[in-house]
């Protein structure tokens, strides 16, 4: 079984993971790409040394910085411009979802911006807004929330790798996010900023891999699941793996529901993102 400093080592080995991952509320296909092999690489060696980091963990409660960006082409709600309460109900829901998990956000700040080309055109000009207004550390969460995410989709968050604590892939790091998304707004509670936070902890969806019983989305108590679940349902019972243990995870944040569907992480989710958290964002381990 792999030591913590082989885990080091292999992490070192991780070059920057330029992947995003990609939710759409419209689209049959949510997701433009797929996890990186390195952030892959990474979940494998977790899954077999996982044990070693639990004992490290105190499971003391763990609060991180929150910078919101919201980017808009105008102050109206049809522009993507949002409030204050728009953003503390939004923070709400984030930290009710996490709270199992003992990790907690704490909003530093808000900056709010008019640019017509950036809240139209987020993959674009991705590095243009990140670099002018991206806060703090790779412990930092940065959420970015514009009205014209492409395609439909809800929105992209970056991996943590090894290189997310410096340069170009610091500035990269965060949650690009669709503004029509927060709570208030026709049929959603704000759930894609859980999905995407999920996302920047490092986790998968629960349908990664599909039925494959050796892998999936290398956490053991998230059920199998052939594929994603349509946006709109909640199919409690739904059963794409018959063969393995267990129903589809219709009900977890990193599955596709509706959001009035989701309300979970699991325990070893939730190991999982403590895990990565620690070694990847807060340095927990030493080269």
């Amino acid at each position: 079984m792999p030591s913590l400093s082989y885990l080091a080592a292999a992490l070192l080995a991780l070059g920057p993971i330029a992947n995003a991952t990609l939710l759409t509320r419209e689209q049959g296909e949510f997701c433009d790409s797929q996890p990186d092999a390195d952030i892959l690489a990474l979940h494998e060696q977790l899954s077999e040394d996982e044990s070693r980091l639990t004992r490290r963990d105190t499971g003391e409660r763990i609060s991180l910085e929150t910078w919101v960006h919201v980017i808009a082409t105008n102050q109206t709600k049809e522009g993507g411009w949002l409030t204050e309460a728009e953003i503390d109900s939004q923070m709400k829901v984030l930290n009710n979802a996490f709270a199992p998990s003992n990790l907690t956000f704490n909003l530093n700040g808000t900056t709010w911006n008019q640019n017509v080309s950036w809240a139209m055109h987020p993959k674009h000009f991705e590095m243009d807004y990140k670099t002018k207004l991206h806060k703090g550390t790779s412990r930092t969460l940065n959420l970015y929330y514009l009205p014209g995410i492409y395609d439909g989709l809800g929105g992209f968050c970056r991996f943590p790798g090894i290189y997310t604590n410096r340069g170009e892939e610091l500035a990269r790091d965060g949650c690009v996010i669709g503004s029509f998304t927060l709570p208030g707004n026709p049929g959603v509670l704000g759930m894609v900023t859980v999905h995407e936070v999920g996302h920047w902890f490092g986790l998968l969806h629960t349908f990664h891999g599909g039925c494959n019983e050796e892998g999936g989305d290398f956490v053991a108590d998230t059920p199998a699941e052939a594929s994603a679940n349509n946006l709109d349902e909640c199919p409690v019972g739904r059963d794409t793996c018959p063969d393995l243990p267990g129903l589809d995870p219709v009900d977890n944040y990193m599955d596709y529901s509706g959001d009035s569907c989701l309300e979970r992480f699991t325990p070893g989710q939730t190991v999982r993102m403590r895990g990565i958290l620690s070694l990847v964002r807060l340095g927990g381990w030493k080269k």
